[in-house]
């Protein structure tokens, strides 16, 4: 397999995120699963985290930060949805930027009566989350990847098969989506591949980070994998798959002893995807087997 160790690949940016995370000065441990992306001046990471008062559960939290990295305020999401509106879980919490506006997507995790997915505008008083409504949705549901065009909101509902959403009501507290896919699924890229970040537009293409599962007696290993794809009548076809699976390290492969989830072998789980097209780059932000964290600085040729 082609791995590729993003451990090592770190600058001045990435070592000032993963340091201000480190040195919060809040009741957690075991920050995971970060989400950066830059809006406005501000920098914002989402992020997964076990409070301390409360160990045994995992919240998740929004921190914002001005253009000086100076902290503005840490918001523990999980309290403040439940709080104003009833939504008892907040997990896998991920950024977007659409229309000129900064939004949250999470889902409420594993329920014996199915979860929820949701889409939240980010501001000063945290509006009410819409809830995201497909009537051909699994019971369980992770993660969509939101994007806007035309004015339009869309989603990449799954990678296999690819299936593209359109918003056809938005309403104060839920968007109903109907499903404006091919019927012929493109089935020359069949690795069982699962979205992870949000979609990324470079040079009139889309990009993100799926996550590739793989089993080893009967247990998961997670890897990253870089997804090209392009946009005809607003609906998406798998281009390339990138050739190289990023991991955190080699060691990182073997998991850890202490697990959240007594099936994963290992995971390298990718939570944000940003580009800056001055330095030819893309900022990765990530955690690794649940328990820690990590953001990569790696060098990007749209061309290729």
């Amino acid at each position: 397999m082609n791995f590729f160790r993003l451990k090592n690949f770190s600058n001045k940016k990435t070592e000032r995120l993963r340091g201000i995370l480190i040195d919060l000065n809040i009741d957690i441990d075991n920050i995971f699963n970060p989400c950066y992306k830059k809006f406005n001046k501000n920098h914002y990471i989402s992020f997964r985290a076990n409070p301390k008062l409360k160990y045994e559960s995992i919240e998740s939290f929004l921190l914002i930060l001005d253009e000086k990295y100076k902290i503005i305020c840490c918001t523990n999401l999980s309290e403040l949805y439940k709080n104003n509106y009833r939504i008892h879980k907040v997990n896998d919490p991920k950024l977007c930027v659409l229309n000129k506006l900064i939004f949250l997507t999470f889902n409420t995790g594993p329920n014996n009566n199915g979860n929820d997915i949701y889409l939240a505008e980010i501001n000063k008083n945290f509006p009410q989350p819409k809830k995201c409504i497909y009537e051909k949705r699994m019971f369980m549901e992770k993660n969509w990847a939101f994007y806007n065009i035309k004015n339009k909101l869309m989603a990449l509902y799954s990678l296999k098969p690819l299936v593209t959403l359109e918003a056809f009501s938005i309403e104060r507290d839920k968007i109903i989506f109907k499903d404006i896919s091919d019927q012929e699924n493109n089935d020359t890229f069949s690795k069982d591949l699962s979205i992870g970040t949000d979609i990324q537009k470079i040079n009139n293409k889309y990009f993100l980070i799926a996550h590739e599962k793989k089993f080893l007696n009967n247990k998961r290993i997670y890897f990253g994998r870089l997804v090209c794809l392009s946009l005809f009548e607003n609906k998406f076809k798998i281009i390339k798959i990138y050739p190289h699976r990023y991991i955190h390290s080699y060691r990182s492969l073997f998991g850890i002893r202490k697990k959240r989830n007594l099936n994963l072998i290992s995971c390298t789980y990718f939570s944000g995807f940003t580009y800056d097209k001055n330095k030819n780059s893309i900022l990765l932000s990530y955690g690794v087997n649940d328990f820690y964290f990590s953001f990569a600085s790696i060098p990007f040729d749209p061309k290729l």
